[in-house]
């Protein structure tokens, strides 16, 4: 099975070089009314910075602090968990402290499913009938589901602040168990506070969606099965199993965090021939199925309707094929007009989505530039916005904003926070970049984490796009970007006072090498043919956005 380390590093490399290509020489932003701009703000000034806090880091006498450092936390076991109590805490505080202070209401989906849930609790089900949002939205139910019990509970007053406040809660989650992934306690605690100092997900947790809690189920699914790996008892496999059943059931989105959590269940079972892996992994499908099936069939009960279809799955692969005012791929309306088109038959949307795929895929083989043009503004508009919307998120609120939140929100003050977001977007995808260079040997934690974050890579190439959808994936990146920016250090240092080599291992020097040749050359032929200039082509329109909104 070495060839599917090797498919997963490939693809993961290529995207990585893809990724700081983009991030070096532009910049996605998005305006009010949820318009991208493709803008020339460079990164290079950021990689700069990045490397010379490197070049700083080796210099003897840092370099020998920062070793001292590392050995008074391996030795003393009572200063790292104090240290890492407090960086937890601190970062659970910020994230209470932003929703107490912030209150940000909700918009668009979010306040489409509170509704929903609301109403399956008031037993106002319209938003069920055929046509209306929830029947439309079938992938919803099992969010609308859940949150309905917190409204039973809560009532309409107090359930988005409790939401959001478990959002806040989740965060430290989400970030503790990207710790796990790492081995030295130095890295545990840098991963903890760059949790502190990325900020898009402490911002996204006024958002109430299924995102924020559905990843920290992914991940906490994925520490437990690893546990379970490791000390082969049942009560670690079957919390994984539960826990990643519930986040499929919050977000759909997240079958692709089980269909990596399988993909590593075969994995391990070829490599180590334990067929008890490969069970958890059946079980675990098998019982997200059940729990969304579920789901279905009690908000049927609840609600005296069938929940037939609603729109098809195949509409959001076309839209994410077709162009949008937005940005290449973005939501269109497509998938709702062509459920109305189809009399609220899925089946008959179905005919109507192939047709128009067909026509899609003929155009892009008439025209492939533009195809390649389209594809790569798509990717940009994703994984190049450096706030990954977790500002434009913030646009809704129940009284008129004053001091700094206003300002945040503002084009223009978005504007001047971005280089900051920047920042951290170039030194994770580069220093994710070091890692797949200089580690050695890539463990199964991290190619687990590795084919979730490829999945939703290439899951939201062919569906529709938002930068707001990479969040869940992109925050799985922190391990490997303190991992790589180590690594960069250590090596840098052994170059230095002659102890290493760039790349001891020659047969992996010889792959990174023709990878990079490879993607150099792809580069080369984007120059030729002009298809950089579409992610700066909106610069002057955004500059007068600026502007115009002052």
């Amino acid at each position: 099975m070495k060839i599917f380390e090797e498919i997963i590093f490939l693809i993961s490399f290529f995207a990585m070089m893809l990724f700081v290509w983009m991030s070096l020489i532009s910049t996605t932003t998005i305006s009010k009314a949820e318009k991208a701009f493709f803008t020339g703000i460079s990164g290079i000034p950021h990689l700069l910075i990045l490397l010379a806090i490197v070049a700083i880091s080796v210099i003897p006498i840092v370099n020998k602090k920062l070793s001292a450092v590392e050995d008074k936390l391996v030795s003393d076991d009572k200063l790292y968990k104090r240290l890492y109590f407090v960086l937890t805490f601190f970062l659970l505080f910020i994230s209470v402290l932003w929703i107490l202070l912030s209150r940000f209401g909700s918009t668009a989906d979010s306040e489409e499913v509170q509704k929903a849930a609301a109403g399956l609790v008031s037993g106002y089900v319209d938003m069920y009938l055929p046509g209306e949002y929830m029947n439309r939205c079938q992938n919803q139910i099992g969010l609308a589901l859940v949150e309905s019990f917190v409204f039973r509970i809560a009532g309409d007053a107090y359930s988005p602040l409790i939401f959001q406040l478990f959002n806040a809660v989740c965060v430290p989650l989400i970030i503790t168990a990207l710790s796990c992934f790492a081995k030295a306690r130095t890295a545990k605690l840098s991963i903890l506070l760059m949790g502190i100092l990325w900020f898009p997900l402490i911002l996204t947790t006024s958002h109430i969606y299924g995102n924020v809690p559905g990843v920290t189920f992914a991940l906490w699914s994925y520490v437990f099965l690893l546990k379970y790996m490791e000390d082969k008892k049942i009560r670690n496999a079957f919390i994984s199993v539960v826990i990643i059943a519930i986040a499929c059931l919050l977000k759909q989105n997240f079958i692709i965090f089980l269909i990596a959590y399988f993909l590593i269940c075969l994995y391990s079972l070829l490599m180590e021939k334990k067929f008890s892996y490969i069970a958890v992994g059946i079980v675990a499908v098998i019982f997200s199925v059940f729990l969304g099936k579920g789901a279905v069939a009690v908000t049927e009960q609840i609600t005296g309707m069938e929940m037939n279809g609603g729109m098809s799955n195949l509409s959001y692969i076309a839209m994410g094929m077709q162009e949008s005012e937005r940005a290449p791929g973005w939501f269109n309306f497509y998938n709702i007009n062509s459920y109305y088109d189809g009399g609220y038959d899925t089946s008959a949307q179905n005919e109507i989505v192939k047709r128009d795929i067909k026509e899609r895929l003929l155009l892009f083989k008439e025209h492939p530039l533009y195809a390649l043009d389209f594809y790569v503004q798509k990717l940009a508009s994703q994984w190049n916005e450096p706030t990954l919307q977790s500002i434009w998120g913030l646009r809704v609120h129940d009284e008129p904003l004053t001091g700094f939140l206003a300002f945040l929100v503002s084009p223009y003050g978005t504007d001047k926070v971005l280089p900051y977001f920047k920042f951290f977007q170039v030194l994770i995808y580069f220093s994710v970049l070091m890692f797949l260079i200089f580690e050695k040997k890539k463990d199964t934690g991290s190619l687990l984490l590795l084919t979730a974050f490829i999945g939703g890579v290439l899951f939201h190439f062919i569906w529709e796009a938002k930068a707001q959808y990479a969040l869940p994936y992109f925050v799985l990146l922190l391990p490997f970007a303190v991992r790589g920016l180590m690594l960069l250090r250590m090596y840098t240092a052994g170059i230095i006072t002659g102890k290493k080599t760039l790349i001891e291992d020659k047969k992996r020097a010889k792959r990174i090498t023709l990878c990079l040749i490879i993607f150099l050359l792809i580069l080369l032929f984007f120059y030729l043919v002009n298809i950089q200039m579409g992610l700066i082509k909106d610069t002057q329109l955004y500059y007068q956005y600026i502007v115009d909104s002052m």
